[in-house]
């Protein structure tokens, strides 16, 4: 089989980005910026799986206060898992915070501020 110069270069482009979308699926959040790099996949992520819940508290210590003390929305049992609602690698511009029905209907008796009367 005889493969030109460019059959090569395309199999190796196609190779290439390829292996590099395993690695690295995209850009992460301007939030989490300077995580970005194959050197910072383990300081959310175990080897091999998806992000680890543990990981993002070692950063984000009041919400684990919070956790601990079982207040806030993250204490709820649907709202345990941080990638349910906060979606990384899909570059700098984009909200952190996915608000599956919308920002506004948000049970706010779940995150320990009730809103009374005229807020």
């Amino acid at each position: 089989m005889h493969m030109s110069i460019r059959h090569v270069t395309l199999f190796f482009f196609i190779a290439v980005t390829t292996i590099w979308g395993q690695l690295s699926p995209g850009k992460l959040s301007n939030a989490h910026a300077d995580l970005e790099g194959i050197e910072n996949c383990t300081q959310c992520h175990t080897a091999g799986k998806a992000v680890d819940a543990f990981k993002c508290l070692d950063c984000h210590t009041f919400i684990k206060e919070r956790l601990a003390q079982g207040k806030g929305l993250h204490a709820n049992p649907e709202f345990k898992q941080c990638q349910k609602c906060h979606h990384e690698h899909f570059g700098r511009n984009l909200s952190l915070i996915h608000w599956e029905n919308g920002k506004p209907d948000i049970d706010h008796a779940k995150t320990g501020w009730k809103l009374l009367g005229n807020h």
